[in-house]
């Protein structure tokens, strides 16, 4: 592969440079980092970007530019510095969310400003500094926007998932605070992000890849956002005491909703992946695509294990969508790739899913299947199955078909049921540890740690999993 030289051949180059630090070394160590992600090699990524972060800090690309305009700076040297470290700070948000590892950056000491809104047409050495039009779309609006979103990211990372857990009633502030912020965001870009029942041959390519991913990245930050009360509320039902059992009625109205919101979030993404596939736009290097759906799918399973006791109808849209999402990320996977790590893993949880919901088996005995047939099927992803929803299908059912009941007291009255027999698994069942995955390190920790099934947590030796952004496991 020619990919495979120029990387080795720019290892070399870099590992012998003398002098200074250039700005041109950091961008082809960053460079080193996207590829190494596009190729699965999540540690090697992780361990060389420390080292790119650090050339930057050294060569102080997170300060902004003390610049005399009457000294004809030089513009493009400036604006490659932003873009550079901006890039940057993006990775390391997204790398420390989906590896649970502590992030490089710390907003405290950066004041980089954001990149112009300008193209690089529009740039020049030697001449002042361009405005941006109003007028016409900029290739960097889609830039600058995720850079946002990405800011906010780092402090939903850093207030809801860092090593001090906040009160009960912070959370639901924090939530709240952050939920707005996103909205907020998604508002003032919506010219970028909200261009349903437009004709896609209108735009060019690269702005409907931006569109895709701020959308995705922005159902992903909503997921952040409200996954705790999911997972807490997981908690709750695993009989896990008293104190959080009760927490929970009292705050169930607002419980309710962000399970609700998270959902939604859920859907969005996997609808976003099934239509990224059936156009054949889903791509095995494309890892973000891939933690995305990886995110989504495990909330959606999750919370089918919850409702056990509810009626099928209540999680039976999140099950199928999960399910064919799942199908479509493995199905492009290639051996050994991250694509491929997220499979087995949700592949994991989806059949000890199966194991203790009957109602989810009894439904492969419909259109004439024997029973036996049925559950094999369903465990293993039928293709007739997964083709029953289509992305407009999953989108037509709205947060509430795949919600709680309107209200609270029906709520409250699933959540009574099971927490009364702890989802029904036996104590001492290999499967009982699956009603304290209240985290989620340890799903991170089946992907990027070398563990080879989910079966290690499923013994009986590991207690309630942190929320918190703890220690991973690594290879």
């Amino acid at each position: 592969m020619y990919s495979a030289r120029f990387f080795s051949a720019a290892e070399d180059q870099l590992s012998a440079e003398k002098g200074a630090i250039r700005l041109t070394s950091v961008q082809a160590r960053l460079a080193q980092c996207l590829y190494l992600l596009s190729h699965s090699r999540l540690n090697h990524c992780w361990s060389l970007f420390g080292t790119t972060a650090h050339l930057m800090l050294a060569l102080g690309i997170h300060r902004k530019s003390r610049v005399d305009a009457s000294s004809h700076p030089d513009y493009v040297d400036l604006e490659c510095r932003k873009r550079t470290f901006w890039c940057a700070y993006n990775l390391d948000t997204y790398l420390s969310a989906a590896l649970g590892r502590p992030r490089t950056f710390h907003d405290d000491d950066i004041d980089q400003e954001l990149p112009l809104c300008v193209d690089d047409n529009r740039l020049a050495r030697g001449q002042p500094a361009p405005s941006p039009l109003g007028t016409t779309q900029s290739i960097m609006s889609g830039s600058i926007a995720h850079i946002k979103l990405s800011r906010i990211v780092a402090k939903i990372l850093r207030d809801l998932y860092g090593i001090r857990q906040p009160s009960a009633e912070s959370q639901y502030k924090l939530a709240a605070k952050y939920a707005k912020e996103i909205d907020s965001w998604h508002s003032g870009i919506s010219y970028l992000v909200d261009t349903d029942g437009i004709d896609p041959s209108l735009f060019q390519p690269i702005f409907l890849r931006q569109r895709n991913v701020l959308n995705l990245a922005c159902w992903h930050a909503q997921i952040l956002v409200h996954r705790p009360f999911l997972l807490n509320n997981f908690a709750s039902l695993a009989n896990l005491g008293t104190t959080r059992n009760s927490r929970s009625r009292q705050n169930s109205e607002l419980t309710h909703e962000h399970v609700q919101r998270c959902l939604e979030a859920a859907m969005n993404i996997v609808a976003k992946i099934d239509d990224l596939h059936s156009n054949g736009l889903l791509y095995n290097t494309f890892w973000f695509s891939h933690y995305f759906a990886f995110s989504a799918v495990v909330m959606l399973y999750v919370y089918a294990i919850q409702q056990r006791h509810a009626p099928p109808e209540t999680y039976l849209a999140a099950f199928h969508a999960a399910t064919k999402c799942q199908a479509q990320i493995t199905s492009i996977a290639m051996p050994g790739s991250l694509g491929q790590r997220y499979g087995v893993v949700l592949q994991e949880l989806r059949v000890e899913l199966l194991r203790h919901n009957t109602n989810l088996l009894d439904l492969g005995s419909t259109n004439g299947e024997n029973a036996a047939g049925g559950s094999t099927s369903l465990r293993n992803g039928d293709d007739g199955l997964l083709g029953s929803y289509t992305s407009q299908d999953i989108l037509d059912l709205g947060p509430h078909s795949i919600g709680f009941a309107p209200t609270t007291e029906d709520m409250a009255g699933q959540l009574a049921l099971a927490g009364q027999d702890g989802l029904g698994f036996s104590e001492h069942s290999p499967g009982s540890s699956i009603v304290q995955m209240t985290g989620w390190g340890q799903f991170e920790s089946l992907v990027t740690g070398g563990v080879g099934g989910i079966e290690a947590f499923l013994d009986g030796h590991m207690g309630a999993w942190n929320l918190g952004m703890g220690e991973q496991l690594d290879t």
